[in-house]
């Protein structure tokens, strides 16, 4: 390999690690809890690199963990799952599934960013769910008040 293909490798890498951190906080504001509760999105998978998918679909992993760890993983069928948290291993392994090749890794950074694009939506469509229930309720509180004080105005 050139020097120039060293270079540019290294700034893929770069940018699958800045790409995989921002995908790890969407994940996070995606899996926050919200007042009142709202149920967590259905997973969607998205093929990152060949072989490496993102949510990991490991049932065993997801069902020993009801907090949707699998959100923070990244993995492929023959080996173990490789953290979000550990960027930049999980970039290298985007790399290593890409062979280097350039149009692979563009292809797996802009699947990266449509990842946290659909988590950052997720986790917009969870704060306006809350804000109706919200908003519902407090209709329904409205009328448990009057019904109070027509019952309050009975007894006098």
């Amino acid at each position: 390999m050139s020097t120039e293909e060293m270079d540019a490798i290294g700034a893929a890498e770069r940018a699958l690690c800045g790409a995989l951190r921002g995908l790890e906080t969407a994940v996070a504001g995606m899996l926050k809890q919200t007042t009142p509760p709202t149920p967590l999105p259905r997973p969607r998978h998205f093929a990152i690199a060949p072989g490496l998918e993102w949510p990991v679909r490991d049932q065993q992993l997801l069902a020993s963990d009801n907090h949707f760890s699998g959100y923070y993983l990244l993995g492929r069928g023959d080996t173990p799952p490789l953290s979000l948290h550990e960027a930049r291993n999980a970039a290298q392994a985007v790399v290593k599934a890409c062979n280097g090749r350039p149009r692979r890794l563009l292809r797996a950074l802009r699947r990266i960013q449509a990842a946290t694009a659909w988590c950052h939506a997720r986790a917009a469509g969870r704060r306006r769910a809350a804000q109706e229930i919200l908003r519902q309720q407090a209709g329904a509180t409205e009328v448990l008040r009057d019904e109070a004080a027509l019952r309050a105005l009975e007894e006098i």
